[in-house]
């Protein structure tokens, strides 16, 4: 049985169950702006019906039946085919990147464009040759599109890595980052800044002799930029998976690291909008040793989940998934129990505040799943309140929906602190009083979380 309580932040929420078949693999989820969600990966059906490697799903976790790729993405140029990116642009359109090629021709494989119906775009450069993975995906409000993997030629151009499209599919000859090696995957993430600048994790090095290693950052035209996340970044052997932008322009990226420009970083570490290493983010010990983070989704809020194959998150147990406060820290009230039994490799938040998540897992928290699902939305922050009564006394009251107690502590100077009562915020605000309050001139008052 599910050691979680359906509905409770980051466990198992059993109404969502695509279906998918045994041994199934999502390395991708996207929405739509209907709710419906879009998923790639390697997989041959989804609630019993025969699809492959890329699908679409219902707000409800059932398959669109109206969906249907045919043979897009079906088979591989060696090894099994596989759908690792998904962007869905303004006009609903929909570009998958992977490593994969058309039993039918109807594509030229690793990187094309699908229409609302699943069906292949094919005006959208049939020609187009991306020799190997595309393992990311932006779509610029300009319609151009970046394509960011482990390829060396585009169009039957030199392009590695990194390359950029015009709408209609054709090579963006202006855009050129000149990375003349790379090691790993090649490009693993991308992010667009407001600006137009784009980052990028991996291992580069460029042609001007500048070396990347985790991120770096290209300009309009594809130039990497010298000043923006120097050297030295993650030792040599590990790698950057995932990285996001966040508002304030700060960059969070994860991957199986432990370190970065020299300073202790197990698997998380996060920079400045300059390209400086923040201080005030830290992991503490971070995640386990020879594991990593794949995954990251930020919450409106500025905490972020993480999932990927670890098994503890400073100290503390978190298997394959944990929720991050702005400065690193773990956040309590987000645990998934056992977790997965395998790898998460995406994260995506739809509107509702619930949690899509994606791997090679096919169990979670001991709940039968395969590959894909849905966790209970994250729980916002309570908030203390004070109101004056009819007879001129005071009441506080804690509101919130998260079901643990909070200590309410007192003090007059903020460093000395004493318990008043405990107590279990409620969506109306729970109150309370201080039978003390009276003895004082002037007294603060503090809500911190008694839970696990």
């Amino acid at each position: 049985m599910p050691s979680g309580v359906v509905a409770q932040p980051c466990s198992v929420d059993l109404g969502f169950n695509p279906g998918l078949n045994a041994g199934a693999d999502i390395y991708a989820v996207a929405l739509q702006t209907n709710g419906q969600i879009l998923i790639g990966g390697t997989f041959t059906s989804v609630g019993g019906v025969g699809i492959t490697n890329i699908a679409r799903l219902n707000a409800d976790g059932t398959l669109d039946p109206t969906f249907n790729p045919l043979t897009a993405a079906d088979i591989g140029f060696s090894g099994s085919p596989y759908i690792s990116a998904i962007a869905v642009q303004p006009d609903g359109k929909i570009l998958i990147g992977g490593s994969f090629y058309s039993s039918l021709a109807i594509d030229q494989g690793n990187f094309t464009r699908l229409n609302a119906d699943g069906s292949v775009d094919t005006p959208f450069d049939h020609f187009l040759y991306v020799d190997s993975t595309v393992n990311a995906i932006l779509v610029q409000p300009d319609t151009k599109i970046v394509i960011g993997g482990n390829f060396v030629v585009v169009d039957y151009e030199l392009r590695r890595s990194v390359a950029r499209l015009n709408s209609t599919g054709t090579l963006d000859y202006s855009f050129d980052a000149c990375i003349a090696s790379t090691d790993g995957s090649g490009a693993t993430s991308l992010a667009l800044q407001p600006d137009g600048k784009i980052l990028a994790s991996g291992i580069f090095t460029f042609s001007t002799g500048v070396a990347r290693n985790g991120v770096a950052r290209l300009g309009n035209c594809g130039e990497v930029e010298g000043d923006f996340a120097p050297e030295p970044g993650i030792a040599s052997g590990e790698s950057v998976y995932k990285l996001v932008l966040r508002s304030d322009g700060s960059i969070l990226f994860g991957g199986d690291f432990r370190s970065y420009h020299g300073f202790a970083r197990a698997g998380l570490a996060q920079l400045t909008a300059e390209g400086g290493l923040d201080g005030d983010f830290s992991p503490g010990t971070g995640i386990d040793l020879s594991k990593a983070v794949y995954a990251i989704a930020l919450q409106d809020d500025g905490r972020a989940i993480i999932g990927g194959n670890f098994s503890t998150y400073n100290g503390q147990p978190r298997s394959g998934l944990a929720r991050i406060n702005s400065d690193g820290g773990l956040e309590a009230v987000c645990d998934p129990g056992s977790g997965p039994n395998n790898s998460v490799s995406s994260i995506v938040l739809p509107t509702s505040g619930k949690v899509l998540v994606g791997g090679k897992f096919s169990a979670f928290n001991n709940t039968p799943l395969n590959a894909m699902g849905r966790l209970g939305a994250p729980i916002p922050a309570p908030s203390l309140t004070i109101n004056r009564l009819a007879n001129g006394q005071l009441q506080w009251a804690l509101s919130g929906t998260a079901a643990v107690p909070f200590a309410i502590e007192a003090s007059t100077d903020f460093a000395n602190w004493t318990s008043v009562t405990n107590v279990t915020p409620t969506s109306s605000g729970a109150p309370f009083r201080d039978a003390d309050v009276g003895s004082y001139l002037h007294r603060f008052y503090r809500a911190v979380s008694a839970g696990p």
